[in-house]
């Protein structure tokens, strides 16, 4: 009954899945602290379109406990049909708050081996924006203020931002 405990148990509960997720789109070659994090793919929240508020879920395979906190941030843009996930990213792009996972109740370097984290980005799609996909990139910065280096795809003009694929 102490609310505190409670509220951390529902938090953590809702970024570790029940089952072996299945983004819809996979990440390609994306880790994080030397290889012990996999970044596995990403997807919108189940049954929301993506206009205005909509929530993006990126997921995360341990491989090793981590050493290192991350705080996550998600950006989105629109991009064109057969863009190259290098190009630049356009002058509008939207971002999520700068935060650590569920809500720093189960930070990065306290994920166990073999798990698997479903993070929840609540981010809002500028109305202006006529476009049939978006772009999607994480940044990852530890605690100590060091940005990840991607180690897959990332845009010409933001080299600190894993771009995980693109939605519709």
């Amino acid at each position: 009954r102490d609310p505190v405990f409670n509220q951390a148990y529902r938090q953590m509960s809702d970024v570790i899945p029940q089952s072996v997720p299945t983004p819809p789109v996979a990440t390609q070659n994306h880790t994080l602290a030397g290889g012990a994090i996999e970044i596995l793919g990403i997807g919108p929240a189940a049954g929301k379109p993506l206009v205005g508020k909509t929530d993006i879920h990126v997921y995360f395979r341990v491989i090793e406990v981590p050493a290192v906190s991350y705080k996550f941030q998600l950006a989105v843009w629109p991009t064109a049909a057969g863009a190259s996930p290098t190009d630049a990213l356009p002058a509008s792009v939207a971002r999520s708050a700068m935060r650590a996972t569920a809500d720093a109740v189960y930070p990065s370097d306290r994920w166990q081996k073999g798990q698997y984290i479903r993070e929840r980005f609540s981010i809002v799609l500028p109305a202006d924006w006529k476009t049939e996909s978006i772009g999607v990139g994480l940044a990852a910065t530890s605690t100590t203020g060091d940005r990840a280096k991607p180690t897959g795809a990332a845009p010409a003009n933001e080299p600190n931002l894993f771009v995980l694929g693109a939605l519709s």
